[in-house]
């Protein structure tokens, strides 16, 4: 439904319930936000007071009955609560049915809406990229730790093999050296 053509008549010519409850679906996205709060000023049961200069609902105020264009025949309790969140306004218009809720969204300036989710985007793809990059220097690091291990482990074997040539060297030195004493001590006259 295209309600860029003419919104009053559009709006006029759907049941309340049905366009509040669809809000999303019939296009009122792109509408702007006075549009709609003059539609509501005008056509409801209950007129919203908005600050003049940033737009916030003040309160609701009813409206005495039979001034609304289409009044609805049963209770029907309309505001705005409007949130700003990273510099987009998101418009929640609540809706009270018969003791039933419908939530509907408006989003004014829908290119900064698709601006903040390409930057979004960006930023989701920066993270995932930091985040592999992390991946993969953790899986350096811990390549780098399984070389030094082989590494150390390497030099204890050549450690102990050389300890065990060097004690083998000492060895036959001590066992040379223990039968010169020998041979010594045989060779040498006993004293009487």
């Amino acid at each position: 439904m295209d309600l860029s053509r003419d919104p009053y008549k559009i709006i006029d010519n759907v049941k309340h319930d049905v366009l509040f409850s669809k809000l999303n679906m019939c296009g009122v996205r792109g509408l702007p936000l006075k549009l709609i709060n003059s539609y509501l000023n005008g056509r409801s049961q209950y007129t919203v007071e908005l600050d003049p200069v940033s737009d916030e609902m003040l309160r609701s105020v009813p409206l005495p009955v039979g001034k609304g264009h289409m009044q609805p025949n049963f209770s029907r309790r309309c505001h705005f609560d409007a949130l700003y969140k990273a510099g987009i306004r998101q418009v929640y218009i609540i809706i009270k049915v018969m003791g039933l809720e419908t939530y509907a969204v408006l989003k004014n300036e829908i290119k900064n809406l698709t601006l903040e989710n390409s930057s979004l985007k960006q930023a989701k793809q920066a993270s995932n990229e930091k985040i592999d990059g992390l991946k993969k220097e953790n899986k350096d690091q811990k390549l780098h730790i399984n070389s030094l291990q082989r590494e150390i482990t390497n030099q204890k074997q050549e450690c102990k093999y050389a300890t065990v040539e060097q004690m083998d060297k000492i060895f036959k030195k001590l066992k040379l050296a223990l039968t010169d004493i020998k041979e010594s001590i045989l060779k040498t006259p006993r004293e009487n």
